[in-house]
């Protein structure tokens, strides 16, 4: 479900959106960057920074389009190769299921709700970027199916959602320089909304095809599950475990850096 085998213009032809995505994501990191480190010789990287990076206060003052805008920026390298290469694995399997348009309104959406978070919760002046908020809405989505729509996702690949969830989990909570607000709340997102978009889907692993234009049939009868019933409440108990581990670490890691 996650391994990818196409080629590159096939998987250009079958998953337009998430390419249009990735092409954005480092057509505007080159730019930014390149336009940075040859001081204006590449125009408009600091015009572009400013008018898409998002920040509480200017928000506030009424730029509500970055809300949106930080979506798509990122001036780290390690940051845009870790979100272009989740949204690499992650996403195919939801834009096949979904189709285009509606898996680019998923996204977005769990992306703005994400900073609209970071809006209430973060700082004043706090400046944010990156697509974090609609990552994690996508793994909200596929733990929304590990639980109550199994038969959409096979077992191996639940798996590895639950594996790399963790890790990223772990990491949001104990590295002070992540935004957590989009983090969470892309995830709580990407959970709650899923499902109204879940109508008449048909799983990834049926076919080789590609979105609502492929000529499989949407099968009528229930599918039977792939999973045991319980598994997605394990599993939730699990991720619930290791995130309060998570939290009690980093809090004792807090308080030992304040009493030194």
């Amino acid at each position: 479900m996650f391994i990818r085998h196409e080629t590159f213009s096939t998987f250009l032809r079958r998953y337009p959106v998430i390419s249009i995505i990735l092409v954005i994501h480092l057509l505007l990191f080159c730019w930014v960057n390149l336009s940075a480190l040859t001081n204006g010789l590449i125009p408009f990287g600091e015009v572009i920074y400013y008018l898409m990076v998002g920040n509480n206060f200017a928000i506030q003052s009424g730029e509500y389009w970055r809300l949106l805008t930080p979506v798509f920026l990122h001036t780290s390298f390690g940051h845009v190769i870790f979100n272009s290469f989740a949204l690499l694995l992650f996403g195919p399997p939801l834009e096949f299921m979904l189709g285009r348009l509606k898996f680019l309104a998923f996204y977005l959406t769990a992306g703005v709700i994400g900073n609209i978070a970071t809006l209430f919760f973060g700082g004043l002046y706090l400046s944010h970027l990156g697509a974090s908020g609609a990552i994690y809405g996508l793994f909200g989505a596929y733990v929304f199916i590990m639980m109550n729509r199994r038969h959409l996702i096979d077992p191996s690949s639940a798996q590895i959602v639950v594996v790399l969830l963790v890790i990223g989990m772990v990491f949001t909570l104990l590295n002070s320089g992540v935004n957590i607000w989009a983090h969470l709340f892309g995830f709580v997102a990407g959970f709650g909304l899923i499902p109204l978009f879940l109508k008449n889907v048909v799983p990834f692993y049926f076919s080789h095809g590609y979105g609502p234009s492929s000529d499989i049939r949407r099968p009528r009868r229930k599918i039977r599950a792939v999973t045991a019933q319980k598994a997605g409440k394990r599993i939730a108990l699990i991720i619930a475990y290791i995130i309060v581990g998570a939290v009690f670490l980093r809090v004792l890691q807090l308080v030992i850096t304040a009493l030194m």
